[in-house]
């Protein structure tokens, strides 16, 4: 195939994905990989940075509690969002950024996009905000169905992309997926 996206867990925490990432490239494949932003992986090539800064929203505190885990949250917190790295991948590679939004109700959704509003102006992309989508959180057809209906009043809004979740559409919301 012509594309490839390098992705997983998160794929620039393995040093081989330099050297897979140079041959992918080598051998004439446009390569995307998708990552959280969190990680550098040094001499890494990629046609497209696909990242997606994990909100606020995403550390699970209450289940952490809840299995006596809170250690593991607090982990999660502190190493969820590196914004000097992504200024850092913003400025070495094509790229685009995908925020999981709460579209359940109102509140929540302007929480996430004042968030994402604080994320972006420290990282200056100015008149790139075509680069940005927003993709409802939601592990069914329905939400994700409610979800993409506002969201994409809040796209049109701000000059973002909506971000379809088409593995959830086609696959459920089944691990490996």
């Amino acid at each position: 195939p012509r594309h490839v996206v390098l992705t997983g867990g998160e794929p620039l925490l393995f040093s081989p994905a330099a050297e897979l990432s140079r041959r992918l490239r080598a051998a004439g494949h446009h390569l995307t990989i998708e990552t959280a932003g969190t990680v550098w992986c040094e001499g890494i090539e990629a046609d497209l940075m696909s990242i997606s800064p994990k909100l606020a929203h995403s550390t699970p505190w209450e289940r952490a509690r809840e299995e006596g885990k809170a250690r593991l949250a607090t982990m999660h917190e502190a190493a969820r969002l590196r914004p000097q790295l992504l200024a850092r991948l913003l400025a070495a590679f094509e790229w685009q950024l995908k925020f999981v939004v709460r579209t359940a109700d109102a509140a929540t959704l302007g929480e996430d996009l004042d968030e994402i509003d604080e994320l972006l102006a420290g990282l200056e992309i100015h008149g790139r905000r075509e680069r940005v989508l927003l993709m409802p959180e939601g592990t069914d057809d329905e939400a994700l169905r409610r979800g993409y209906r506002t969201a994409l009043a809040a796209c049109q809004a701000r000059g973002y992309r909506l971000g379809l979740r088409l593995h959830i559409h086609l696959f459920g919301h089944t691990p490996g997926t």
